[in-house]
């Protein structure tokens, strides 16, 4: 089994810390968001409160997936992501997708 790596290990550099745990923090009416920075909705089948995670524009979205498999505790090969109907791939980017903030991206749990 493959280790999943960890937000920091992924990107290289400056990390941005994941939301949800503090929910003050994930609030956006508390604290802004810089212009390059998105928070995206990320919503589960059979769950009424999305998960609430940013991530850079200029980030893959393995940066995302990695974000939601820290906070569930899962391993990311479990995981599929999809937003419009079309599977989210990990090298996309939110600029790519055309994503602008507040989206909300489908996630899957395989079991």
């Amino acid at each position: 089994m493959a280790r999943i790596k960890t937000l920091t290990q992924v990107t290289d550099g400056g990390t941005a810390a994941p939301t949800g745990t503090n929910k003050r923090a994930a609030s956006p009416a508390r604290s802004k968001l810089d212009a390059n920075t998105l928070e995206l909705k990320v919503q589960r089948k059979g769950v009424k409160r999305p998960m609430m995670v940013r991530i850079k524009k200029t980030d893959q979205m393995v940066v995302l997936m990695v974000q939601c498999a820290e906070q569930l505790n899962l391993p990311l090969d479990k995981l599929k992501f999809s937003f419009d109907g079309e599977d989210v791939n990990k090298s996309d980017t939110p600029a790519y997708l055309e994503l602008e903030g507040g989206e909300c991206v489908d996630l899957f749990v395989s079991s």
